[in-house]
Order: C-alpha cells, then sequence, then structure tokens
C-alpha cells in the first residue's frame, strides 16, 4: 500500500528577471533532469549574491523533489536537509524527509522527522499515517496502531487508514480486531484487492474458514496477480482430484448431475487417501466439500462406497 504523498508541485519562486529561465526550470518543469538544472543554477547564483536568500528553501526543496521522483533518494536527503536549516518551520519539509527516510528503512530518523512535522501541524493525516508505517516496520504495532487512529481521526473516508490499521492488528496477532478495519476499508474502497485478501487472512487466522475462502476468491477475482490470495485459497482449499476411474462413472450414470456427482465421488477418494487411519463414520471429515450440497451427496456417496462392517465405527 502506497504510504506516501511524494511526488507533488514545487514551490514557486519570486525571481530577478536573469534568472527567470532558472526559476521557471526550478519550480515548474516536469522533466527532472531539467528541474535539477534548473534549481543548481539557482543555487549557485543565489547563494553568492545571499546564502539566506528567503526563496532558497525553495530552491533546495524543489530540487530535493526532482532527485526524489527519479528515485536518487541520497541526493534528495541533503537538499532537504538543507532546505531544514534555512527554514526550520514548515513542516511539509520534516514530513517530506521523514518519508524518504521511511523509503531507506531508516525508521528512527524517520520518525523523529515526523515527530517535528506534527508538532508543527497536528492536523496532517499522512503525517500519522507514514508514521504509524514506521512504527509497525520496527515491530512496534501499539505505536502504529495509535498513529493509524489518528490519521483516520482526521481523514475518516481514507480507506487506506482502516487497511493499514487492519494490518497492524493482524500482525499483532489481533485478528478479530483487524477484520472490522477491513471491512471498513471494502466499504469505502470496493475494489480494493488487498483489503478483500487480507481480511481473508485475518478470518483464516480467526478459524473461519468459508468467509476466508469467499474473500481470497474475491481478492483474485480482482487481481488475478495476488499471489499471497493464491496461497492462502491453496491452503484452505486444496483442489479436488479428477474422477477418471470407470468405477465412478458406472456409480454417476443414474444421478441427476453427472458431473457433479463425479466430482464428489473423487473428494471421497481424495479423504480415503488422506485418512490414514481409515476409520469411517458419520463424523467424516468433509473438508474437501465445499458447501453443504457437496457434503450430503458425499456422505451419501460414503454409505455406498465402504463396507457396511466400517460405517458404524465410531
Amino acid at each position: 500500500m502506497l504510504r506516501s504523498l511524494i511526488g507533488g508541485m514545487g514551490l514557486m519562486l519570486a525571481a530577478p528577471a536573469a534568472w527567470a529561465d532558472a526559476a521557471a526550470e526550478c519550480s515548474q518543469h516536469q522533466d527532472a533532469e531539467r528541474r535539477i538544472r534548473g534549481c543548481t543554477q539557482l543555487v549557485q547564483q543565489i547563494s553568492q549574491q545571499n546564502p539566506r536568500h528567503p526563496d532558497l528553501f525553495k530552491i533546495y526543496h524543489n530540487r530535493g523533489l526532482a532527485y526524489w521522483k527519479k528515485q536518487q533518494l541520497d541526493s534528495a536527503i541533503p537538499d532537504y536537509t538543507k532546505a531544514i536549516e534555512l527554514n526550520a518551520r514548515e513542516h511539509s519539509l520534516y514530513y517530506d524527509r521523514g518519508t524518504l527516510f521511511l523509503m531507506k528503512r531508516q525508521y528512527d530518523n524517520a520518525i523523529k522527522d515526523y515527530d517535528k512535522a506534527v508538532a508543527l501541524n497536528p492536523r496532517h493525516a499522512n503525517t500519522y499515517f507514514n508514521r504509524g508505517a514506521a512504527y509497525v516496520d520496527k515491530g512496534q504495532y501499539d505505536r502504529g496502531i495509535q498513529d493509524f487512529t489518528k490519521s483516520i481521526e482526521i481523514e475518516p473516508r481514507e480507506a487506506k487508514g482502516y487497511y493499514n490499521r487492519g494490518n497492524a492488528y493482524l500482525k499483532s496477532k489481533q485478528a478479530e480486531r483487524a477484520i472490522p478495519d477491513y471491512s471498513k476499508a471494502i466499504e469505502l474502497d470496493p475494489k480494493m484487492a488487498v483489503a478483500y485478501g487480507n481480511r481473508g487472512l485475518a478470518y483464516e487466522a480467526a478459524g473461519r474458514k468459508q468467509e476466508a475462502i469467499a474473500d481470497l476468491r474475491k481478492a483474485i477475482a480482482l487481481d488475478p496477480g495476488n499471489k499471497g490470495s493464491q496461497e492462502g485459497l491453496k491452503r484452505l482449499q486444496p483442489p479436488s482430484p479428477t474422477a477418471t476411474d470407470p468405477a465412478a462413472a458406472e456409480f454417476c450414470n443414474n444421478a441427476k448431475d453427472q458431473a457433479k456427482c463425479l466430482n464428489t465421488r473423487a473428494l471421497l477418494a481424495q479423504i480415503k487417501k488422506d485418512k490414514t487411519a481409515a476409520r469411517w463414520s458419520k463424523d467424516v471429515d468433509f473438508k474437501y466439500a465445499k458447501n453443504d450440497e457437496e457434503q450430503t451427496l458425499l456422505f451419501e456417496l460414503m454409505l455406498k462406497s465402504i463396507p457396511p462392517a466400517q460405517q458404524t465405527k465410531k
């Protein structure tokens, strides 16, 4: 899940006519290389004349954004640091640098910057959101949950807050508390495949198998490449074998739905193969049956296909 609002527009500059072209590139150009070039020219020109020029922090900020866009994080961070030295009262500088540290997995540095950003702007939901992500990645789930909760209080219509708080609950083995958060995320964003997938995993952890299967199927339908959901579904619902032996075909000749009968006959074969104790009774394990109808048919087939002496064994 995307944790931050990276990129964005550069800060506008009020530059003398002699610097107009460089200023336009630095603050407005969409090409990162051109923006870096324009900002670098301005840094060189303005720093020589006035190292404390009021626009200089904007220039470092804009160049930092351009480096970020190019994924050159090690170049972006020093520019943000310089911008902060020039203007320590701008919360977005701490927020952006904190997110750069988060991307580099320098969680302690990220949290320090987010702390500063919160102190300067306590109503910025994404700061709490990203700080929560840093805490969760550090394994401090309770503190992460607190920050996600604060983010939700500020922006209650954002699905990502509920989704990520659900993840924190799930990672801290609180599956039943994760489920309502995933449900809220799905309510706000019905196409969020990862929310269905993770709610499925939470249902599995809570022992609610059928609900887990339904969610994992929905996640795969929305995102066929979702490997986590595919693996979860295989774990919960092993693929049924196909019935190819003549005995099974003959057994199902008179069935109303021959295909369903053959498939269920194959389920019985798989159970007989899996149950090493070979104990058959009325409480046989129906884990391979997908619904009540299959369970009923499976039981009927079981009674017809095993010796009567074993049908009553406990």
